[in-house]
């Protein structure tokens, strides 16, 4: 239990301002001899939770830590969007959808489907590819630096979009995603089926950073001008409802940061945040 213990401190010793640290600063932080630190961090490395730098002589998170730490962050989010998530469900009794980013993929972690005779059904666990993800897709790619956008998109040539309406290009796309970054939220009038009406709205963490993008899928032949108005304006506030519940406050944490010089973390800073109608 003794070395259980001080293996979690170790792993504990690295965090968003100490992600690459060396086995001297780690002893000195919890003084231990060197030689146990650095049998603990041989240990991690052996079983994937760290990685070695020799180059550096640091060591970092490894990409299994970090999926554990999603998965937190996941189930944290799940919780506090659990009542916005019912409530726009009832009041709009379409199919509402909590999605992350997942490498280049769109993941969703929580549904509510509508009880309705034709609706949109995507179970959670259902992925997509992020620039074919419709509005769900722009709003968790549209704060990321353009490096990094470009890197998850198809090379120019090969785009095959799922109807004639989505963007066949990445200056079209890029474009759609500044838009989104305009308004605050994004729309999708058929891009990802011809007869579906999606409309979607970031989740922000107590940073300011979206982690998380929410949706309502209607229907186009339920998706008449008055009801776009209204469900666009239910899910820009829904969505800001569940990133107060995460800690985020307008105008106390937003960072306003040109999109070319953000952090490179997950989720990406905001820029601004729509009104909420």
């Amino acid at each position: 239990m003794r070395s259980a213990n001080r293996l979690l401190e170790v792993l504990a010793a690295f965090d968003i301002e100490h992600r690459n640290r060396t086995m001297t600063e780690i002893a000195q932080e919890l003084r231990l001899a060197p030689s146990t630190v650095r049998r603990l961090l041989l240990t991690l490395v052996r079983h994937g939770l760290l990685q070695a730098d020799a180059g550096t002589s640091t060591y970092s998170v490894a990409p299994a830590t970090e999926r554990l730490v999603a998965a937190a962050a996941a189930a944290k989010l799940v919780r506090a969007a659990r009542e916005p998530l019912d409530g726009i469900a009832k009041v709009t009794d379409e199919s509402v959808i909590l999605a992350v980013l997942d490498g280049g993929d769109c993941v969703h972690v929580d549904v509510r489907h509508s009880r309705q005779f034709v609706t949109a059904f995507n179970p959670v666990g259902f992925r997509i590819a992020s620039h074919l993800g419709g509005a769900i897709g722009k709003v968790l790619l549209a704060w990321l630096p353009e490096a990094k956008i470009r890197s998850l998109l198809p090379e120019e040539g090969t785009w095959k979009p799922l109807t004639p309406r989505a963007a066949h290009s990445t200056p079209e796309f890029l474009a759609e995603l500044a838009a989104v970054r305009r308004h605050g939220y994004a729309i999708n009038d058929g891009a990802t089926h011809n007869e579906a009406w999606t409309v979607g709205a970031p989740v922000r963490d107590a940073d300011g950073y979206v982690m998380a993008a929410l949706l309502v899928a209607v229907p186009q032949s339920r998706a008449s001008a008055a009801m776009r108005k209204g469900i666009k304006a239910k899910t820009v506030s829904a969505a800001y409802e569940i990133s107060e519940r995460l800690g985020y406050r307008t105008g106390e944490h937003a960072k306003s940061v040109p999109v070319n010089d953000r952090r490179s973390r997950p989720g990406h800073p905001v820029e601004s945040f729509a009104k909420r109608a």
